[in-house]
């Protein structure tokens, strides 16, 4: 899942922002797994365990049979930490699209 994940993240969303600011959440509902893969400014700033509310927060409804309302949860915690670290602004406009990718 990890390797399925940094692998779609490298097609679509790395260096695709001019300040290196993508995410991609990744969810495998086959493998029962999630992944947080994040552009090079991100990581240098923020530590993998830091994105653990948003994980449980998709998790925790994902087992729930709820993995819409989970993906909605984990973005949520997710901007809350890019939103410290980056916030919107016109030096940082959304560069991606905000939207569903169903594989």
């Amino acid at each position: 899942v990890r390797n399925r994940a940094i692998s779609l993240f490298k097609v679509g969303t790395e260096s695709k922002t001019q300040a290196r600011t993508g995410v991609l959440l990744y969810l495998s509902m086959k493998e029962h797994r999630a992944e947080i893969v994040a552009d090079e400014a991100i990581a240098s700033k923020v530590a993998p365990e830091v994105w653990g509310d948003a994980m449980v927060a998709l998790l925790d409804q994902v087992k729930a049979g709820n993995p819409g309302a989970g993906v909605a949860a984990a973005v949520a915690q997710m901007g809350l930490v890019l939103a410290e670290h980056f916030p919107k602004g016109s030096n940082n406009p959304n560069e991606l699209p905000d939207r569903l990718i169903e594989l």
